[in-house]
């Protein structure tokens, strides 16, 4: 699905984070927000997902203007998030977490398992940990969980927020590995993200805010030569 940022400002308590913000994402399409730290990155994802209220501008998702719905109805219609730092339900299990990502459909629907089975195979390692507390696992796996729960959604939007953060090499490696495979099967994403290297490998374009505005737009190319030659700095 698209999503079309138009204009957007956002003020948490009484600071605005956000200076008329303009992005959007097509349909199939893979797009990273890169920034430094406190750019506004993750607030930017919260407005999208409708935790900060915008007096200004607008967010259009497939067509229709979402900017004043709340957080439940946008995930509806299929706007979903694996946000920072996991936040998952820790003494619950895997599965259970997992299930609460379906939270705005009947218990009884018959694809709840299939959705599950699917986020099995896009992350086979953590099957055996299904009937595990959530919180015994490893960040690793614990971001699977974030994104797998996500997806539970079925979204046509998916949020990523900073999904490298403490992990790995290696275990950074097989989530990417996992997103490339959501990419091929068009899954509409926008990925914040601090390891440059990753995000530019997943996405075809890339944005870059600092102190709540876009100050660069371009193809994946063009944001590697910016950031090559120090036209741009993210970190």
């Amino acid at each position: 699905m698209q999503l079309e940022v138009d204009n957007i400002a956002t003020i948490r308590g009484r600071v605005q984070v956000l200076h008329r913000v303009s992005l959007h994402v097509s349909p199939g399409e893979v797009v990273a927000l890169l920034g430094p730290n406190g750019a506004g990155k993750s607030t930017l994802l919260g407005t999208l997902m409708g935790l900060y209220s915008t007096p200004t501008g607008r967010v259009l998702y497939g067509g229709q203007d979402i900017t004043r719905l709340p957080m439940h109805l946008r995930v509806a219609r299929g706007v979903a998030i694996a946000p920072e730092r996991r936040q998952l339900f820790p003494h619950l299990t895997v599965e259970d977490n997992l299930r609460l990502g379906a939270f705005h459909r009947r218990r009884t629907s018959v694809r709840w398992e299939t959705e599950l089975q699917a986020v099995w195979d896009l992350f086979p390692g953590l099957v055996k940990h299904r009937r595990r507390l959530a919180g015994w696992l490893s960040g690793g796996e614990q971001q699977m969980v974030s994104i797998g729960r996500a997806l539970m959604v079925r979204p046509g939007l998916l949020l990523l927020d900073e999904p490298s953060l403490g992990l790995a090499p290696v275990i950074v490696r097989e989530v990417f590995d996992a997103l490339s495979r959501l990419r091929r099967e068009g899954l509409t994403i926008l990925l914040v993200e601090q390891n440059i290297h990753y995000a530019l490998e997943l996405a075809s374009r890339a944005y870059v805010l600092s102190q709540g505005q876009i100050v660069f737009e371009g193809s994946r190319d063009e944001a590697h030569k910016a950031l090559q030659q120090g036209y741009l700095t993210v970190g």
